[in-house]
């Protein structure tokens, strides 16, 4: 899902311009390694010129967009990203005099915003058009990240919950979370970027969950949603669905992935490759699993063994 190209490229991709994933898992399961993947995706070039006197390019994949990334937790940072990058330019066989600069060109693309309240992240979001304008005119925004939308969840609910004792308000009407959607939507409209939002996981979603799996869910079945903590905040692949009064003013869920607690490769063992081949894990530390839903194919759950 995460191999992405331009609209006049081959792509096995399945998301489309407008897109929202939600990346929901518990502690250390991945959620936002997955955000750097998608973020690289989008930052690199599709393809970059071979070798020194070869024709051929080398195909690396990318939307060579921009990104714009809302660290609500402070975990992002721009070192690690680079890394990463040169891992993946590096796995493509790009010329080692070439990664470096290939590396800060894609990071000039990367525009990281870090809000300390539910407030201050939505008034990002609804400046972030103005932004855009102003300091990147002639870059397309391809992906939007807010890692993670529950940062500021036990904030909120205290003082929603300290608002009731003083008022008869509703927990609503004090709530940021409904503006910080309604302004995400509104640049959803008008950019058309891939959204990802990462999301905690609180309690399983018990009407998900068969009664023979509820002690132990294995990783080669579905993993079962989780029950969604957050409100207002679309849950379509829910049963049943969540209907919310103004959904049509939020960014509809695509994209639901479901992550499981983390595995160290000790206790994964194996994994299956992007071929379809079963690989002893040598080489590697830790593997990310889940599960993949959308509307548009069947659930399917998915292994990464992540490098040492």
């Amino acid at each position: 899902m995460l191999r992405t190209a331009p609209a006049h490229a081959p792509s096995n991709s399945s998301l489309n311009r407008g897109d929202v994933v939600e990346i929901q898992g518990p502690t250390a399961s991945g959620k936002t390694w997955l955000v750097y993947q998608m973020a690289m995706g989008c930052i690199l070039p599709y393809e970059v010129p071979g070798a020194s006197g070869s024709s051929a390019s080398i195909i690396v994949g990318g939307w060579d967009k921009a990104a714009v990334i809302l660290d609500t937790q402070g975990r992002w940072r721009i070192q690690r990203l680079a890394e990463l990058l040169r891992k993946r330019l590096r796995r493509a066989n790009v010329v080692n005099a070439s990664i470096d600069a290939l590396v800060t060109n894609a990071l000039r693309r990367v525009h990281v915003f870090r809000p300390e309240s539910s407030a201050s992240l939505a008034a990002t979001l609804y400046r972030l058009s103005h932004y855009h304008s102003a300091h990147m005119p002639n870059e397309e925004v391809g992906l939007v990240g807010i890692d993670s939308v529950s940062a500021f969840y036990w904030v909120d609910r205290y003082e929603a919950e300290q608002q009731r004792l003083i008022t008869s308000g509703s927990y609503e009407s004090v709530n940021c979370l409904s503006h910080i959607l309604f302004a995400l939507q509104e640049f959803r409209i008008s950019h058309g970027p891939v959204i990802a939002l990462t999301n905690w996981s609180l309690a399983l979603n018990s009407s998900n969950v068969p009664k023979d799996r509820k002690e132990n869910v294995e990783h080669s079945e579905p993993q079962p949603l989780y029950r969604q903590h957050l409100f207002p905040f679309p849950a379509p692949f829910e049963n049943p669905p969540r209907q919310l009064p103004n959904a049509h003013l939020m960014p509809p869920i695509t994209h639901h992935i479901t992550l499981d607690p983390p595995k160290t490769i000790d206790e994964a063992g194996s994994f299956t490759d992007c071929d379809g081949n079963r690989t002893r894990a040598q080489g590697y530390r830790r593997m990310i699993t889940g599960t993949l839903r959308s509307g548009k194919a069947p659930e399917s759950t998915f292994r990464i063994a992540l490098e040492r």
